[in-house]
């Protein structure tokens, strides 16, 4: 077996690989971002941000400190372990925002309640018994983050269409490591290669940040799902233009659906005298509708839940139709005029996966 000092080099350099293959995927991840701030993107960043902090401070804290191999210097808490303890937790509920902002409006109270009571826990523990807590603590939080992540990372491989599957694998086989690398510790397995646990995580977290930047549409499996996009023109209620997404195939002739808004919309606004409705809620889908000031066109997206995306990216796709055909809105019989309006819906909604 290897002397201590082969040992602790070892241990330095697996550091070292873990932290450089973290900065990469940052530094990859921003540079993206200031391209196109896409919404999960913050979270990603922050959670492989405190990360990079844990392997950088875990790699300073080897390098100080010569003796770390032996058991006798279990116990010593330095500043290092400290900073290496507070951006572990800060991690942890940097990955629950990730998850949620993933498949959710919203974080989720109820994740934060359970992460902040195990940590609070967890931290007692560890400074009341440092020889013995350590490797628990830490292999607690990488466990919690590892099992959210991957149960995410699943549902997302099942709902991906067939154009997202290799990039979706990749993601879900990224999500795997960080059990790789739990089991590396628990099993003694780093006694032989210290430090390749930092290595093996690292690598899972290149894989996800390559599988999302690649095809960010990974991004948006979960938390929504459009059907139809419609411009309706208001006097008369008939569809000057009419997209429909794979998954709302089902729906009803796009001239019935308008007469139907029309009919509701002048029923609503004649009874109650509040203007123009916004919004439909219905138990399994949602319809959000989006108009221009002094046009006479409305835009009206059927999806199956709502969402502040959705939302902006509608207003974006109005304001551009209303821009490029306000000519040919005041003859709307003639929908020729609107055959190119699907580039824009390409263009403003490019972020929703196509569904088989």
């Amino acid at each position: 077996m290897a002397d201590d000092s082969t040992l602790r080099f070892i241990q330095l350099i697996d550091h070292t690989i873990g932290a450089v293959l973290i900065i990469i995927s940052l530094a990859i991840l921003c540079i993206q971002f200031a391209r196109k701030k896409t919404r999960y993107m913050g979270p990603m960043i922050l959670t492989w941000a405190s990360v990079m902090a844990m392997t950088v401070f875990a790699t300073i804290y080897i390098y100080i400190t010569p003796d770390m191999l032996d058991p006798d210097f279990a116990g010593d808490l330095d500043i290092w372990f400290y900073l290496q303890t507070i951006f572990a937790v800060l991690a942890g509920f940097f990955y629950i925002n990730l998850v949620d902002s993933i498949s959710r409006e919203t974080v989720e109270p109820i994740k934060l309640s359970l992460f902040s009571s195990y940590v609070g826990i967890s931290l007692y523990v560890l400074f009341t018994n440092p020889d013995e807590m350590r490797d628990f603590f830490f292999y607690g939080i990488q466990a919690i983050m590892g099992l959210i992540w991957f149960y995410y990372c699943v549902r997302i491989r099942l709902n991906a269409p067939t154009s997202l599957k290799s990039y979706a694998t990749l993601n879900l086989l990224g999500s795997c490591n960080v059990f790789v690398a739990i089991t590396f510790g628990i099993s003694g397995f780093t006694k032989l290669l210290p430090g390749i646990e930092w290595v093996v995580a690292s690598l899972g977290i290149m894989c996800t940040t390559i599988a999302f930047i690649k095809r960010e549409q990974l991004a948006f499996l979960l938390p929504f799902r459009a059907l139809r996009l419609t411009v309706m023109h208001m006097d008369g209620g008939i569809p000057v233009f009419n997209y429909t997404w794979k998954s709302g195939q089902h729906l009803i002739d796009e001239y019935l659906f308008t007469g139907m808004i029309q009919g509701l919309r002048l029923i609503l606004r004649e009874s109650v005298l509040r203007g123009e409705f916004r919004d439909i809620t219905l138990d399994e889908a949602s319809i959000i509708v989006n108009r221009v000031k002094d046009s006479s066109v409305m835009s009206i997206l059927v999806c199956m839940k709502t969402s502040r995306v959705l939302r902006l990216a509608l207003s974006t796709f109005t304001k551009k139709f209303v821009e490029k055909y306000q000519t040919a809105i005041k003859n709307p019989a003639d929908s020729s005029q609107f055959e190119g309006a699907e580039n824009l819906v390409h263009e403003c909604f490019n972020f929703l996966p196509d569904f088989d």
